[in-house]
Parts: structure tokens; C-alpha cells; sequence
């Protein structure tokens, strides 16, 4: 076990703490939520010290590089595994700019006294229940969106922004404002055919929140197909959904050898649908409107979407883009046609295959293309031995 390091203990209260390094892996970063998996139990018992961690006394404190407070209340959540001896997950927030290649340091403070109360942290993200479009869903309301969740269609029905407006509009009835949605995975049969899964009013998805917390809250949804042998569902579809304050990240897990496309069937601007003034900007700042069917090849794999008179946009990002063929289009003049795998057979067929959304508040190719990388680009999280209190 380490003892105190540089002769600094910000927290007399707490006996142990983990040094956590951060790196901004050359991208500025903008309050963007750090994510670790420790064992704090773990860690402890391989110390000698076999005692129970009381999880309610962990605190989050960053220092400079001479190991000087910073900040002494990082807002942060840990969410605790169901599987034995994994741990838990750490969310933390980088608060404000990180420059792209800057290094930032973090003390994580336990104790395994039983008097402690958990950590205030002032929520991001707020959880309603809702019905709409005839179904039961959640909405969340973060800082920069809302979102409405269809709990047993298994995809989002609502997107809107700070001013209200919806860039979904799904509605459950009648065609082509049923075709709406997000993620709208267009999978494929063995014809070739296709299928949506994991759409609003699909119907076919059962929803369960796993985790939640200031900073994120965390979605499994699967297909239900049957019940095998030890009384578990066997699906055929598995997926995440994890909410940020400022993005929806989505994991799909689990699929099918004719793989799928990760769909936006939406109106950008969130005003009416006009092709003529819809567009996708993509990472090699080519801007094309939905008024053609166009097909581009571009690597990194995201797009944004816009509309002429709006200020601000909404992004996509597939984070193990493969060069591909994707379409910009629409149809029935009601709605966007794209998607990453989309035009493809088979579609996407790597799992698991991530994708992160949200609203960026500008138009500005250079400012949306940083807030992008920003938001999807992995950090570089290094975590140190345990530490104790020198008593």
C-alpha cells in the first residue's frame, strides 16, 4: 500500500483515496463526463485492510500536477455492478475546458466508516414518466434536450431543444409521421428484407432502467423472443442506452449475421420538413441537402444535421465507423432518410457497435466538428494504487 503522497491529504475524514489521471487524448474537451471502472472493495482487501467500503463516504477531488486543490467538490456518481467482484462504475465530471493535450488529476476519498452520508451532487438530469403517442415511456429532461423514451417500442419519440422544438415529431398515426424516430435500427431478414427494431411503436422491446445518477442514467432494452431453459429471456437484439447531460450514447450489443442501420427519420430544426433546406454536414465539410439521393464515403464516421434557419444542429457519431457508402436523402417529403449501415447488405455486423447523438448549439463547421470530438472521442483514463491516510 502507498502512503501519503507529496505530504498533501485533503481529507482527514477519509483514510484511502485513488489517484485518477485523465487525458484529453489531443481534443478540447467542453464539461465533458469522465467514466472509470474501480473495485474499491477490491483494492482493499488486496491491501491487508478487510473491511467493508461504505460506497455513501466516496468524494471526488481534483488537484493540479504539485497536487494542490483544484476543485474540492467534482460532481460524480458511482453505480455498483450486479456481477461479483467487478466493482462499480465511476462518473465524473472534467468541468469546463479541457485543453486537448492537457492532463488533469483527480483524488477519489473513502472511508470505510459507517457514518458517513452520501456526497450532495446537484442532478442533470431529471426523470419524469410519461404516456404519448400511445405508449409508456420516460422523458428526460437534461441541459441542452428532452428526450422522450418508448419504453416498449425501444427507441426515442421526442428530441427537443432548449426552445421546444421537436426534431423527431414521430406520431403513432397515420404513415409517414409513424416512420419517425430514433434509432430506428433497420435490420434485415435473410431475404434481405427489411425490419425496424428498436423504434417508437414497434411494441417489441422490453425496457429496464439499470442505473441512474446526476451525471448519467444508464437503459438495457432487448427484444423478447423466448424463454429458455433456466427461466431467462433469450433475445435476439440487445442494446444500451446511457444519458448524459449534454448526449445519449447507445451501444447496440447484440444482433444478427445481416447486421442493421443506425437511423435518423426526423425533421432537423425540429420545424417543418423541407428538403430544400435540410441538410447533413459531413466530417469532410461537405454540406448536401435532402432535395437528392446522394451517397458519400467519409471517414471519421459522423455527420451533422441542420436546417438553414436554425442556429444549431444535431450530431451523429459512430465510434467504430468502417468506411462505408452512406445516403443522404428523404422521402415522402416528411422526413430524413440517413443512416450508418443503412444502405448496405449486410448492414453493420461488428458488436458491439457505439453511437453517440445530441444537440450542438452552433452552425459553425470548425465549432460543431470540436463539440463532436468533443463528445464521442475516448479519454485516456489511467487509474493509480490505493492510497492511505498516514496516522
Amino acid at each position: 500500500m502507498t502512503m501519503e503522497k507529496n505530504g498533501i491529504w485533503h481529507d482527514g475524514a477519509r483514510e484511502y483515496r485513488i489517484a485518477v489521471k485523465v487525458d484529453a487524448c489531443g481534443y478540447e474537451r467542453v464539461d465533458r463526463p469522465a467514466e472509470v471502472r474501480i473495485d474499491f472493495q477490491k483494492l482493499l482487501d488486496e491491501s491487508g485492510r478487510r473491511e467493508p467500503v461504505n460506497y455513501k463516504s466516496i468524494r471526488v477531488v481534483e488537484t493540479d500536477e504539485r497536487n494542490s486543490v483544484v476543485d474540492e467538490s467534482v460532481p460524480f456518481q458511482f453505480n455498483r455492478t450486479d456481477i461479483p467482484d467487478a466493482g462499480g462504475e465511476l462518473t465524473f465530471l472534467l468541468k469546463g475546458v479541457t485543453q486537448a493535450c492537457q492532463l488533469r488529476h483527480y483524488h477519489v476519498y473513502f472511508s470505510t466508516d459507517t457514518n458517513f452520508k452520501e456526497v450532495e451532487v446537484e442532478s442533470r438530469i431529471r426523470i419524469s414518466n410519461v404516456f404519448l403517442h400511445g405508449a409508456a415511456g420516460w422523458r428526460f429532461d437534461t441541459e441542452n434536450a428532452a428526450y422522450v423514451y418508448d419504453r416498449t417500442g425501444g427507441g426515442f419519440s421526442e428530441m427537443r431543444d432548449t426552445d421546444g422544438a421537436d426534431w423527431i415529431q414521430y406520431d403513432n398515426c397515420p404513415p409517414p409521421i409513424c416512420y419517425r424516430g430514433i434509432p430506428n435500427l433497420q435490420t434485415y431478414t435473410a431475404e434481405h428484407l427489411f425490419k425496424g427494431l428498436f423504434h417508437p411503436g414497434n411494441g417489441t422491446v422490453f425496457s429496464k432502467m439499470v442505473s441512474r445518477g446526476p451525471l448519467k442514467l444508464k437503459i438495457h432494452a432487448y427484444t423478447l423472443i423466448k424463454l429458455i431453459p433456466n427461466g431467462y429471456e433469450d433475445t435476439e437484439w440487445a442494446l444500451t442506452y446511457e444519458i448524459f447531460p449534454a448526449y445519449v450514447r447507445c451501444t447496440v450489443l447484440k444482433g444478427d449475421k445481416e447486421g442493421f442501420g443506425f437511423l435518423y427519420e426526423g425533421v432537423p430544426g425540429g420545424r417543418d420538413f423541407d428538403k430544400n433546406r435540410q441538410y447533413a454536414m459531413e466530417a469532410d465539410n461537405s454540406k448536401t441537402y435532402f432535395s437528392g439521393d446522394v451517397f458519400h464515403n467519409v471517414t471519421p464516421k459522423w455527420v451533422y444535421f441542420g436546417d438553414d434557419i436554425s442556429t444549431r444542429t444535431l450530431f451523429y457519431a459512430y465510434h467504430e465507423g468502417k468506411s462505408r457508402q452512406e445516403k443522404i436523402s428523404s422521402v415522402f417529403d416528411a422526413l430524413t432518410v440517413f443512416g450508418f449501415g443503412r444502405e448496405s447488405v449486410p448492414g453493420i455486423v461488428d458488436f458491439p457497435a457505439t453511437f453517440t447523438f445530441g444537440f450542438c448549439e452552433s452552425t459553425e463547421f470548425d465549432t460543431v466538428s470540436k463539440h463532436i470530438n468533443s463528445m464521442y472521442r475516448d479519454l485516456g483514463i489511467s487509474v493509480q494504487r490505493l492510497e492511505t491516510k498516514n496516522t
